[in-house]
């Protein structure tokens, strides 16, 4: 399986406009964990976690939808936030991720590779460079 480079995605993600768009960053653990770190490492943005699970190990279905497994403890309210994840397949997870901040003045997603409103790659499945 093809593997992208992180200074691949680094690449991609310096040519999208991102700067003063956003107020809060938040990761949809466990996949967007790293590319939000990275993200918010880069805009200088603060970064939460919203902890849903729907897809298991292998990509395999776990749940008939995405499940929040814990309660989200930070405000979001009235701020501009950045929704990450690695990839997204059927778009569900960023779908229900999106209802869960729907107090948020305007929530935008991102996700590595997949559709979504800010996407670095739209590419056949690939491994990201700090799965092992």
């Amino acid at each position: 399986m093809e593997v992208k480079s992180l200074t691949e995605i680094i690449d991609e993600l310096k040519k999208l406009n991102l700067k003063d768009k956003f107020d809060l960053i938040v990761g949809i653990s466990r996949g967007g964990v790293i590319p939000a770190v990275m993200i918010s490492s880069y805009l200088k943005l603060p970064l939460e976690i919203i902890k849903l699970n729907f897809r298991g190990d292998f990509q395999d279905p776990k749940y008939p939808v995405p499940k929040l497994v814990d309660p989200i403890d930070f405000n979001f309210e009235g701020q501009r936030v950045l929704l990450v994840d690695d990839r997204s397949n059927s778009g569900a997870t960023l779908i229900t991720a999106k209802k869960l901040l729907a107090k948020a003045k305007s929530v935008k997603t991102l996700v590595i590779n997949g559709k979504a409103d800010y996407s670095l790659f739209e590419a056949d499945c690939f491994k990201m460079p700090w799965e092992i």
